[in-house]
């Protein structure tokens, strides 16, 4: 599936800065395995999402399919960043994009294992991928402030819970935050008064596409 990261324009629209690349795992599990709760055992979900990263990879690697790709990003485990697939998915990566990938990370992985998100995230960044910590909600971002990771964006999830947040707080790190399930007209406002400029959601309808790359 593919989303869309848009930023705000001057007229009011939005245009399109990257694409959001994931594998749909609910629809995947209704096609394959419908009688099975996937997130009934943490473990063994996060397994089963290390291997749909593995494939993900694979996919982005094969022959020309990165060749006139604008930019875009994926969510991966820490694991996968260090694994085999993400060097051959590397060398792949059109000299064009490097700098326009942006790689998520989850903050329970991250808690998980320390070191190995250390080592991982430093190995990225060395490689011009960009990093994001996905899924923060509002009760969340006080354990997670931005910039302390040594991160460089930062996925907020919009709830009612937003709201509550030191507005100073929000304002001062809003070029760093990325406001996803923007689905309403009021997730938009208050992201906009926080001075947020990146958006997804379903509230969020992108007027263009970003240019495409040229091959290596």
């Amino acid at each position: 599936r593919r989303g869309s990261v848009c930023a705000r324009t001057s007229a009011g629209g939005f245009k399109l800065r990257w694409e959001k690349r994931t594998l749909c795992i609910d629809e995947l599990a209704e096609c394959l395995s419908p009688e099975h709760v996937l997130r009934g055992d943490l473990w063994l979900f996060r397994r089963l999402t290390r291997t749909l990263d593995r494939r993900m990879l694979a996919l982005l690697a094969a022959p020309a399919e990165l060749d006139h790709a604008g930019p875009f990003a994926i969510d991966l485990n820490v694991a996968s960043i260090l694994a085999p697939e993400f060097l051959r998915f590397d060398a792949a990566l059109p000299n064009a994009l490097r700098g326009q990938v942006t790689v998520g990370l989850h903050p329970a992985d991250i808690l998980s294992d320390p070191a190995s998100f250390l080592f991982a995230r430093d190995f990225a960044r060395a490689r011009s991928y960009r990093m994001q910590l996905r899924g923060v909600t509002a009760d969340l971002l006080p354990v997670f402030p931005p910039g302390r990771l040594g991160l460089d964006l930062l996925e907020l999830r919009w709830t009612e819970q937003a709201t509550s947040l030191d507005p100073a707080a929000i304002r001062a790190d809003a070029a760093g935050i990325m406001l996803s399930h923007a689905d309403t007209p009021a997730a938009l406002e208050w992201g906009e008064a926080m001075g947020i400029a990146l958006f997804q959601g379903k509230a969020v309808v992108p007027s263009g596409r970003p240019p495409k790359v040229a091959n290596r």
